[in-house]
């Protein structure tokens, strides 16, 4: 008979196998205590969401004021309107005096042809100028809801503009830069004043019309980032 299967031994193995299942009960019992996190321990991790909940909320927020923008809108258009009656004014009175110099022959061919290119470069500008302003006029209303695609319209039509404005230095360039040395021979005067009136004059326009091109253009992509 074998000795390994006597009844003795069987109790042996049997305690053995017992008293290493207790101790694996224990081992088990111990990890999960060791894992779950004491109640010393619940505080900190309170403390610590709460710390990132008052970031979290004081994190900034981009918010439009819809009365103040509306109000912006409105003061722009009508600025746009005042600076429109004025270049119509300015295009009908070289108009009129080209026409009086034509029919009454005191200006002289250089000045009359001075006032003839500049009446229909201004009325061209003028054309452009009614284009620009009427579509975003049409398109603009006073809806608070509205508030913000108005807001880039008309900051749209300031930058066509400005644009416009710029490339209409071009040929007011060459023309006064024509008509002041012919007027300056003719009545025997330095010809270099009036040379650096007209050319600063238009460098002025131009810069002016280009810094308001490059501010409203960042205006445009913040309000268009706010849709």
């Amino acid at each position: 008979m074998n000795e390994e299967n006597t009844p003795v031994n069987e109790k042996k193995v049997s305690s053995t196998i017992l008293s290493e299942s207790k101790n694996k009960a224990i081992d088990t019992t111990s990890l999960l205590k060791k894992e779950q996190p004491s109640k010393d321990d619940e505080p900190i991790v309170d403390e610590q969401w709460a710390a990132l909940t008052q970031d979290w909320q004081a994190q900034p927020v981009q918010k439009t004021d819809v009365v103040a923008l509306l109000k912006q809108t409105k003061r722009r258009m009508l600025w746009a309107k005042v600076f429109l009656g004025l270049n119509i004014f300015f295009t009908v009175v070289v108009l009129i005096a080209f026409v009086v110099g034509l029919y009454s022959g005191e200006y002289g061919t250089p000045v009359n042809t001075f006032l003839a290119v500049s009446g229909v470069g201004s009325a061209v500008f003028v054309y452009y100028e009614i284009k620009i302003r009427l579509k975003t006029w049409q398109q603009c209303s006073d809806s608070p809801d509205k508030a913000i695609d108005n807001a880039i319209a008309v900051c749209q039509s300031s930058i066509n503009y400005m644009i416009l404005n710029k490339l209409s230095c071009i040929p007011f360039a060459v023309m006064g830069n024509w008509i002041v040395p012919i007027m300056a021979l003719e009545n025997d005067k330095p010809m270099w004043k009036g040379l650096l009136f007209v050319n600063f004059f238009l460098i002025v326009v131009y810069v002016v019309a280009d810094k308001i091109h490059k501010k409203r253009k960042k205006e445009y992509n913040r309000l268009s980032a706010l849709k």
